[in-house]
């Protein structure tokens, strides 16, 4: 993950390396949920964060929340732990 100027980047490393499809822009929320999941920072902790952050309520952020982890999985950039998280979480 890079940021320039006020943009963030996520640039995966690998066989995509250089393709323009690999190439991810993050928006500020994206960003910030990005930078607290370090596989230690409880899910519920994150929704908190962003429910704090840009006044949302916690039904709404989670929703987004899943959604955004949901894509980063697919697109092979992130995995999810099995059996660390419970769906009350998020």
């Amino acid at each position: 993950m890079r940021s320039i100027g006020e943009e963030t980047l996520i640039v995966p490393i690998g066989n995509r390396v250089g393709h323009p499809d690999a190439i991810y822009s993050l928006d500020t929320v994206s960003a910030m949920i990005l930078n607290l999941i370090d596989g230690q920072t409880p899910l519920g902790q994150v929704l908190n964060a962003v429910c704090d952050a840009y006044d949302v309520g916690p039904e709404p952020a989670a929703n987004d929340i899943a959604e955004f982890l949901s894509s980063l999985e697919s697109a092979g950039l992130i995995q999810r732990p099995a059996l660390h998280h419970t769906t009350t979480e998020l």
